[in-house]
């Protein structure tokens, strides 16, 4: 190898040019030492694509990992915050009765998202700050200036800047929609009566599904990639066993990420299916109790609310597939041995995502079918 430096104003385009000439050349000059068929040739290769090698393609599919597990935390937050300011719509009410104006419960609204979003942000970086060590010291010794990975400037104004706008935006949505209540409505309303939360139902439930949704890419990507890493246990001591495992050892490192990530999609998606259904279990207390009344059986009431979440399930993972369907043809440059549209893979990571979704409608439809009809409408 020869380092250079090249001429300024001379791209690497047009030194590649010339040193192909040059190549030429030499196979002219010496053919007993360049045959005319024996591959020679000079390559100008820059020095950061030497350094990094292929690493950034890999860097920008833990970044979309990255990105889907951000999104499905977000939908879960607009969750919450949705459902907080659902069972808050009395007191939005009162407060509009003695004088406060829309512009003030907006304000007051998206300062508590903020807060709940910078809060967040505060402690996913102490998190990252610790996740940095774990990562410098798995991370193969050939990988990239992986001494240099730390937490700086740059990563503290993304925090920030992620958390602020994460507040904004996803506090923005339920601040618009329960800043202007009809008070005549409202008042009239019980506490525990869901009569006017269809809209804010619909919302969430396209929350979910989103969050389904992505969890299935997320998931399905992870699992075609990782297919494309053949399993070559490293036994013994021979240098071509020790030039496979380092040959292998980013892309395993690279795959241990984005089962990682995966992972957490798949547990936000959880945490969000249980927190609609049990919000929704939540708001329907007294039509459980009224069903129970009239001659329900618990266990229509059980099959009931799994059967509604089951149907979010269904509707995310419909969209998840197509999506992941779409986003492997794009990485199909990544796959090697192992078709992009893999039937099984995908089978199995929706059976995987359905049976974690089935066990977060579990405990809700359980306490559902425990409701007292007694209870529910003595509390009304």
């Amino acid at each position: 190898n020869v380092w250079a430096r090249l001429k300024p104003g001379v791209t690497v385009v047009q030194a590649q040019a010339e040193l192909d000439t040059i190549a030429g050349r030499l196979q002219q000059q010496h053919p007993g030492n360049y045959p005319a068929n024996s591959g020679f040739r000079i390559s100008v290769i820059p020095l950061l694509e030497q350094v990094v090698g292929n690493i950034r393609l890999a860097l920008l599919v833990l970044l979309g990992s990255v990105v889907f597990v951000l999104l499905i935390a977000c939908a879960n937050v607009a969750n919450l915050l949705l459902a907080r300011a659902a069972g808050r719509q009395k007191e939005f009410a009162v407060r509009t009765a003695v004088g406060a104006g829309r512009r003030r419960l907006i304000r007051q609204l998206l300062t508590e998202s903020l807060l709940l979003a910078i809060i967040g942000g505060g402690l996913g970086l102490l998190v990252a700050v610790w996740g940095v060590d774990a990562l410098r010291a798995l991370g193969p010794a050939n990988l990239p200036r992986v001494a240099e990975i730390g937490i700086n400037n740059q990563v503290l104004a993304f925090t920030l800047i992620i958390s602020v706008l994460t507040g904004v935006i996803f506090g923005l949505a339920p601040a618009l929609k329960f800043s202007r209540v009809d008070l005549n409505e409202t008042l009239k309303e019980s506490g525990r009566s869901s009569t006017s939360g269809s809209r804010g139902r619909r919302i969430r439930n396209t929350l979910v599904v989103s969050e389904i949704a992505l969890s299935l890419i997320s998931s399905t990507v992870t699992s075609e990639i990782r297919a494309t890493d053949p399993d070559l246990p490293v036994y013994g001591v021979t240098r071509m066993e020790e030039r496979l495992a380092d040959f292998l050892a980013r892309r395993r490192f690279s795959m241990f990420l984005l089962g990682l990530f995966a992972a957490l999609a798949l547990i936000l998606a959880a945490v969000g299916i249980y927190g609609v259904m049990a919000y929704a279990v939540s708001q329907r207390t007294h039509e459980i109790g009224i069903r129970v009344a009239l001659g329900a059986e618990r266990r229509d009431v059980f099959k009931l609310i799994v059967g509604q979440g089951m149907l979010l399930v269904l509707a995310g993972v419909t969209i998840g597939s197509a999506a992941a369907f779409c986003l492997a043809r794009l990485m199909e440059g990544l796959l090697y041995g192992v078709s992009a549209t893999d039937p099984l893979t995908y089978a199995l990571i929706a059976m995987l995502l359905t049976g974690v979704a089935l066990a977060a409608c579990y405990v809700p439809a359980r306490r559902a079918a425990k409701v007292d009809p007694m209870v529910a409408l003595r509390c009304e």
